[in-house]
């Protein structure tokens, strides 16, 4: 495991060359981090004639963004409008129009609305498939990268997370049965409240660094925040919202013998803790940030298993 820090800056002279590939004779007069981490860097840069752009320079597992986007232009999605991509060796970076800052977190039903869109859209090629042979494997594959956090000394008691795991590994196959119960298509991956936003100059659906093929009652899950226990009525009123948008009607299906937002709530979580699981095994290598990791994952576990009882 080899230590990943934050994406360095694009110098001065790169980001000129950059701007003048798609506006010659521009440069630019001021620039801005809005978002700045080991995977991506987003910075908001003024143009000398006034104008704003947004630059986003990403690696792997989160450069399909470029891609993405431009795959699904004319899908009905509301997106931002590209303006170059950019690849160099494992980053890549695209230049975009600037959607202006926040005014607000998007609303339940606005949420509901795009969502229909996405899991409604043709998927670009080359997106992993999350059906029921995949979800059946994430309890093995979180199993799997804590016994590897351990064996190199970053994970604490593993005795006190075992037994959880182990039930989830032998009840796996049984909860992922009618995975591919509509809706299953795009989904986005990092949808909530503020991956659509709501900006000042226009409204646009962001974040298409990682996403999937997969059950869209995932992607509805993802809109609450997994800092709050599971809010069982929350998600059946946006699952609700969904159907009424033209959403699939079979999302108000049980899945498993477990009804929709128990059954999305549940998978989420584990869909959730395996990023965590391979970030900490391959990127997220700070040691003093083990402890407060394993706190969430453990958390996430727990409630996952909660949510079978």
């Amino acid at each position: 495991m080899v230590a990943m820090a934050n994406l360095p800056t694009i110098d001065n002279s790169r980001l000129t060359w950059l701007i003048q590939r798609r506006w010659p004779g521009f440069d630019f007069s001021s620039r801005e981090v809005i978002w700045d981490w080991a995977l991506s860097r987003v910075e908001r840069v003024h143009l000398n004639d006034g104008r704003s752009i947004i630059v986003k320079r990403s690696r792997s597992p989160m450069k399909d963004d470029g891609r993405v986007q431009a795959a699904l232009e004319g899908s009905g999605i509301p997106l931002t409008e590209l303006q170059l991509v950019w690849s160099n060796c494992d980053t890549v970076t695209i230049v975009m129009e600037d959607l202006g800052p926040s005014r607000r977190n998007a609303t339940m039903e606005e949420g509901a609305n795009v969502a229909v869109r996405v899991h409604a859209a043709i998927p670009p090629t080359g997106l992993p498939v999350l059906g029921g042979d995949a979800l059946c494997q994430l309890p093995s594959d979180i199993e799997a990268g804590i016994k590897t956090l351990d064996s190199h000394g970053r994970w604490l008691d593993l005795d006190r997370i075992q037994p959880t795991i182990i039930g989830l590994v032998k009840r796996a196959s049984e909860l992922s049965r009618n995975a591919d119960t509509a809706p299953f298509g795009l989904c986005h991956n990092e949808f909530n409240p503020t991956s659509l936003h709501i900006g000042t100059r226009k409204t646009a659906l962001v974040d298409w660094g990682h996403p999937f093929i997969g059950p869209g009652l995932i992607d509805l899950a993802g809109w609450f925040w997994t800092t709050e226990k599971p809010d069982f009525a929350a998600l059946r009123e946006m699952i609700d919202a969904y159907v009424t948008a033209g959403g699939a009607a079979e999302s108000k299906l049980e899945r498993a013998s477990m009804e929709p937002e128990r059954w999305a709530y549940f998978w989420h979580r584990l869909w959730i803790v395996r990023w965590f699981v391979i970030s900490q095994t391959t990127w997220q290598i700070d040691r003093s940030q083990d402890e407060e990791w394993q706190c969430v994952i453990e958390r996430h576990l727990g409630e996952a298993n909660q949510l079978l009882t």
